[in-house]
């Protein structure tokens, strides 16, 4: 089979290795559809992942389904790409994510294959209605979910959001999904949020680098004490004070984005003056992953306007070189296998 590998800053390859057989226990899936992440980019541009296989958002057909009962040869599946050791405190009380064991980092699931073995806990059955590009997407838009989640914001509230990006759509569809009123977003570049405004599925957009930017976006919400909750998906401890002193006393910030190294402090006086928390969020549960399933598949959420170019896996080089092109609208990236 083909696969497609990080090599050196800047570079992916594609070559033929050993197609995995069958063994009666784990799932062997033809891989479909794999779309870019964000920490793909950041190893395509460090070379931290020179010589592995990258990928962890896929999806494909049942091959053979080895020990998995109630699975069968043509099912279409997800892969649930996070291994958890089941065995200590946070997984017994079910948040998996929080594993100390549980793969972090920028790939571990070698999904630019043509085809992978599974272990049937990663296995996700999707719907038949469900295409494989969708199938791809329910990795990204459950971080979203999840981070959504910590925010505690609820139906009718106002959420502000930082960034935009590829997860930036499938956390506006979340919420919207999720019934939440008003979405602000900002970032730096102003043309990459058009689709989202023109579209409704947010309804404003600030420019973070603009004179007056504290004001426009209190002028934005509708009470006088800013937004009820506030995502963070662009990164910094700077931003993240910028948009945290925009948010309701006793709100909630939550921060996707990681910046390594930075190591700035946050507003800690004014957190605790207005009662405002601040959480991590980082990654999701199986469960999560299960019902964002169920969501696209039942078309609660709409993934597929957020789908953009498409590669074939022998195009690996100029599927991350247009992903890293910034005059790109954001959408997520998908290879077709």
């Amino acid at each position: 089979m083909y696969v497609s590998r990080m090599g050196d800053v800047n570079e992916v390859f594609y070559e033929e290795i050993e197609t995995p057989e069958a063994d009666g226990k784990n799932v062997l899936v033809k891989i479909h559809a794999v779309a870019i992440c964000g920490t793909d980019k950041h190893a395509f541009m460090d070379g931290s992942m020179k010589g592995d296989i990258w990928g962890h958002e896929y999806s494909g057909e049942v091959v053979d389904p080895g020990s998995f009962e109630g699975l069968k040869v043509g099912d279409k599946v997800a892969v649930f790409p996070n291994h958890p050791c089941h065995k200590c405190e946070f997984c017994k009380a079910g948040v998996t994510n929080l594993c100390p064991t549980v793969f972090r980092g920028t790939g571990g699931s070698s999904a630019a294959a043509e085809y992978q073995l599974v272990a049937p806990y990663n296995v996700i059955k999707i719907d038949d209605n469900m295409t494989y590009d969708e199938g791809a997407l329910i990795e990204p838009t459950t971080v979203t979910y999840h981070a959504l989640k910590l925010s505690k914001i609820k139906p009718g509230q106002e959420l502000l959001i930082s960034g935009v990006g590829g997860l930036t759509g499938l956390l506006a569809e979340v919420a919207r999904g999720y019934g939440v009123g008003k979405i602000v977003v900002t970032d730096a570049v102003e043309e990459r949020a058009k689709p989202y405004v023109e579209s409704g599925l947010i309804d404003a957009f600030v420019n973070s680098e603009e004179p007056g930017f504290y004001t426009k976006l209190m002028d934005l919400a509708s009470s006088e004490f800013g937004y009820d909750a506030y995502i963070d998906i662009k990164g910094g401890v700077r931003n993240a004070n910028e948009h945290i002193v925009c948010m309701k006393n006793g709100g909630t910030a939550v921060i996707v984005a990681e910046v390594p190294g930075d190591r700035g402090a946050l507003n800690l006086y004014d957190l605790t003056e207005d009662e405002k928390a601040v959480t991590g969020s980082y990654g999701y549960t199986k469960d999560e992953f299960e019902e964002i399933a169920q969501m696209i598949a039942d078309k609660r959420i709409d993934v597929t306007r957020h789908i953009g170019k498409k590669f074939k896996l022998s195009e690996g080089q100029q599927a991350f070189e247009h992903a890293m092109d910034r005059s790109v609208l954001p959408s997520k990236i998908i290879i077709e296998i």
